[in-house]
């Protein structure tokens, strides 16, 4: 075996063993040489730079083709300029060939129209019944006549149809437009004389007919207008067809409700799109379909010939019509921007490689060419067929046993001929390292891969993989143990006669063998022991030695875990309870030790002791004894173990030794020992309930608990009021000020101390019948009254307060609660009332209550609720007991005022009606009411 030092390449190699697709009889490359370096093939050429390579262009001569019946003239429009196409047209159904010009959207017969070869005189003529006039001019039609006149595919114009001529010029004789009016006249025959006629304008006006009652009347000058057509008339006739094919937006015809059933979609080749007729305007869609009747049709625009082909797209030579036959076979000719070559009578486009190289003729048969492709070069070689892509076969001859391992390159590609008679190209790894042949057989060499180094071996297969024993021969005892590196991979013979991989571990640590039994290593991964299986995880066993029944019930540490000799001759891992406290036997059977802050007992084994076991009997002997269960605290007292609150955390556990001691925590709050524990030290504590017993006994009495004052009130223990502490509010001090726990308080009129808050003290006191608003700390108030508050014993009366404005306040007005008063806003009623703050929306009776003597502030006021209208008036009395007193206003309450006590048997005058106010003694509840009178 030899090593092919030479031949490793260090270039970085991908894929060495996969095998390139084999070229056979196709290749894509630039030049060739045989394995001499020597130049090979037909057209062979010296070697250039791929980098180099430009995209070639055949110098092809072709004619431009251009149909000349569809290019038409230029004509300078008042649309701009827009393509004028003449033509004509064969009527067959006459026998005659009429002129066209095509005009935008339209094409038109460009002479007045013939008829049949008869004339009938009641529906055509000549003018003048003279036969000259019609050859000249065309013959004249009565307007109901003109239908199904027009040559096929041709209709007889709307009057927008000519409308549209007038926006494209305003000469309609302007010979450059090519419509030609002829100056036919018009003849007229008599309403009751058919026999009677008169005919007039010839050479001056031609009347030509619509399809909607009105006719076109052009003049010498070239100028139009509309006119409506006479029954006894008889006019020129013009035919028109539409197209589906303008140039640009401009030429669009005439868009509006009249005429936006009359064309389809318009193809406008500016844009490229269709454009269709809808509301009035034009809108252009998203495609450029073109219907079945329009198939085949061609327009220019510009230089590019357009055919209707289910859609308006750029002509090839077939479809533009152009001739192709054996007398022009092999005629090349341009259209569109495109080269056509006519062979066997049909056009085809030249394909890309005949763009590139030129054409293959019957000259050149045999010739190889080249187009480059990328950083390459394409081959092409020219047969009977035409041009195809070369072949190695075409260039340097077939495959065969002469050629066996020869190499041919091509633009730095090489080919070899293998032994199956095919051309193929080198293998990526042939590329690295040359070919195997028979000469190499045996051969070792290498490849740099990344980091490593890949070795191949050459044998009759050709490259493959290089084995172990390819290189370093049979594992046996001589080599036993024996570590060798194969590429980037370390080998060791193992005693079972193989070769193999060492592993991680031993990449680290070495081979495990007998010397090396017993030996304990450290690497990264881990901690590994040596013994006659190899290296393995170390373990307890290979630390502290195997257990026996010499250490029977010890324990040992490993790697933070407890393990214990329990049964011979395995170490049983232990939990962490038992390894500290040690192993629950007989002899400490019901011992409670402490296992980081949690109590154990040892039962049949270690197990959490409960808080009863923990705790143990709380008895008079250990009374006021604390003990700490699983992070929480315990107390004896009267004879129960009690949970710790946080208070008996800050002063110490309340038992029977401290019982009725007071303390005080760092908050300064007093507590009491009772029997039930700390608490807190507050009046009912210190002085007894607050009942009314006891509020009887010790009316406004003050009592002191520390530095603060309490005072049995109707709601319980409180601070003392201002009326409890201050001087007596007397008419001598009406008027005065004092302070009391940091409040103002006033001396009002009512001999009474009031608070002085907020406003009161910019504004001053709120008292009755004070309707100002005040402004305070950016926030409006207004002066209220507030409704008397009394508690059995004492009451403090504040009858005026400022109050702060609201939304509805500010909607309807400050509701004082001086009175009643009643309010609609946003389509619901509102009261304001003195018994009540603010306004109010509700029930009739939350709203108004009742109207009666114990609200005499309400007589004489109207409110009002859900549409209805209700007074209060102690002389009034209400129709039905529903609304409390309250009277529902009638519409002649409304005009002379309710039916009252004070005037009873007064009458009064109400829609011409005389009514008295009187009793409804009829009825069971007899109210006072306005009476008709007969």
């Amino acid at each position: 075996m030899t090593a092919c030092g030479d031949s490793g390449s260090d270039s970085d190699f991908e894929d060495p063993s996969g095998t390139d697709e084999i070229c056979e009889d196709d290749f894509c490359d630039s030049e060739s040489s045989d394995s001499d370096g020597k130049s090979a093939g037909k057209n062979s050429s010296s070697a250039e730079s791929s980098s180099s390579f430009q995209k070639k262009e055949a110098d092809i001569s072709a004619s431009s083709y251009r149909d000349s019946a569809l290019v038409g003239e230029e004509y300078k429009s008042d649309l701009g300029m827009m393509n004028i196409v003449n033509g004509t047209i064969y009527d067959s159904t006459y026998n005659h060939e009429y002129k066209t010009v095509r005009i935008g959207p339209y094409e038109w017969i460009a002479e007045n129209l013939l008829d049949a070869t008869t004339a009938f005189e009641n529906y055509d003529m000549c003018y003048d019944n003279d036969r000259n006039n019609c050859k000249t001019d065309g013959r004249l039609f009565r307007d109901y006549t003109r239908n199904n006149m027009c040559p096929t595919g041709f209709v007889v114009p709307s009057s927008a149809d000519y409308r549209y001529l007038l926006r494209v010029t305003s000469d309609l004789t302007d010979a450059g437009l090519g419509f030609n009016p002829q100056m036919a006249g018009f003849c007229r025959r008599g309403t009751f004389d058919m026999d009677s006629l008169g005919c007039s304008d010839k050479g001056k006006r031609t009347y030509l007919l619509t399809n909607n009652d009105s006719m076109f009347v052009v003049g010498k000058d070239g100028k139009a207008r509309m006119m409506e057509s006479e029954f006894y008339g008889f006019y020129s006739l013009r035919c028109v067809r539409k197209l589906s094919f303008v140039e640009n937006e401009k030429q669009l015809p005439i868009c509006n409700a009249e005429t936006e059933d009359d064309f389809g979609d318009i193809f406008v080749a500016g844009a490229g799109k269709n454009y269709s007729c809808e509301g009035g305007k034009w809108v252009k869609g998203s495609d450029s379909d073109c219907s079945w009747g329009d198939r085949g049709e061609l327009h220019y625009y510009g230089d590019s010939l357009y055919v209707c082909n289910g859609s308006w797209t750029i002509a090839t030579m077939n479809e533009a019509g152009a001739a192709c036959a054996d007398e022009n076979d092999g005629d090349v000719r341009e259209l569109n921007g495109k080269k056509f070559i006519c062979k066997d009578s049909s056009w085809r486009e030249l394909n890309a490689v005949e763009k590139s190289i030129g054409l293959c003729t019957a000259k050149n048969i045999g010739a190889i060419d080249t187009i480059p492709a990328k950083d390459l070069l394409e081959y092409y070689y020219c047969d009977t067929t035409g041009w195809r892509t070369a072949r190695l076969a075409d260039y340097v001859g077939k495959c065969n046993d002469s050629k066996f391992y020869s190499v041919f390159e091509l633009n730095d590609i090489k080919y070899t001929c293998r032994t199956d008679s095919t051309w193929e190209k080198f293998t990526t790894l042939e590329n690295f390292i040359g070919l195997c042949t028979p000469k190499k057989l045996g051969v070792i060499d290498t490849v740099k891969k990344g980091e490593s180094i890949d070795p191949y071996f050459c044998d009759s297969t050709g490259w493959r993989v290089a084995k172990l024993a390819d290189y370093t021969g049979a594992c046996d005892d001589t080599k036993l143990n024996k570590v060798i590196n194969f590429g980037s991979v370390s080998y060791a013979c193992r005693s079972n006669g193989a070769w193999t991989k060492m592993t991680a571990v031993e990449q680290e640590l070495g081979i495990c063998e007998p010397k090396r039994y017993n030996d304990i290593d450290t690497i990264d991964i881990g901690v590994y022991a040596c013994d006659s299986s190899g290296w393995h995880t170390a373990g307890v066993s290979d630390y502290y030695g195997k257990c026996t029944e010499l250490k029977i019930n010890t324990i040992v540490d490993y790697k933070g875990t407890g393990y214990a000799c329990v049964e011979p001759p395995t170490w049983t891992q232990i939990d962490n309870v038992t390894k500290k406290l040690g192993f629950c036997t007989k002899d400490i059977r019901g011992i409670i030790k402490d296992y980081d802050g949690t109590p154990y007992i040892c039962d049949s084994k270690w197990r959490t002791a409960t808080q009863a076991e923990f705790l143990a009997e709380c008895t008079e002997e250990n009374e006021g004894s604390t003990k700490k269960f699983i992070n929480t605290s315990y107390g004896c007292r009267n004879l129960k173990w009690i949970k710790f609150k946080a208070v008996d955390d800050s002063l110490g556990f309340c038992s029977k030794k401290l019982l009725n001691e007071i303390k005080s925590t760092v908050k300064k709050t007093s507590y009491k020992c009772l029997d039930t524990g700390w608490t807190k030290y507050t009046p009912e504590v210190a002085f007894g309930k607050c009942n009314d017993a006891f509020r009887s006994e010790h009316k406004k009495e003050i009592f002191k608990l520390g530095d603060e004052e309490y005072v049995c009130w109707i709601t319980g223990w409180r601070t003392p009021q201002a009326t409890l502490k201050l001087e007596e509010c007397t008419a001598a001090k009406v008027g005065t000020f004092e302070e009391y726990l940091g409040d103002t308080y006033y001396c009002s009129p009512k001999k009474n101390w009031i608070e002085v808050v907020g406003p009161e003290l910019e504004h001053g006191l709120c008292e009755d019948g004070r309707t100002d608003i005040v402004t305070y700390n950016g926030k409006k108030y207004g002066c209220f009254r507030e409704a008397m508050n009394y508690d059995r014993i004492y009451y403090n009366v504040v009858e005026f307060k400022w109050r702060e404005e609201t939304e509805l306040d500010r909607a309807m007005g400050f509701c004082h609660s001086f009175g009643m008063e009643w309010k609609k806003y946003n389509g619901l009623d509102y009261v304001c009332d003195r018994d009540q703050m603010g306004w109010k929306n509700s029930t009739f009776w939350a709203m108004y209550t009742a109207c009666d003597d114990r609200y005499p502030y309400k007589y004489g006021v109207t409110v009002g609720f859900k549409d209805s209208l209700f007074y209060c008036d102690e002389l009034v009395e209400p129709i039905t007991s529903e609304y409390a007193g309250w009277h529902i206003i009638t519409p002649i309450d409304e005009e002379k005022g309710p039916c009252r006590k004070d005037i009873f048997e007064e009458t009064i005058l109400f829609n011409s009606q005389e009514y008295k106010c009187g009793k409804t003694y009829d009825r069971p509840d007899s109210v006072y009411r306005w009476l008709p009178q007969e």
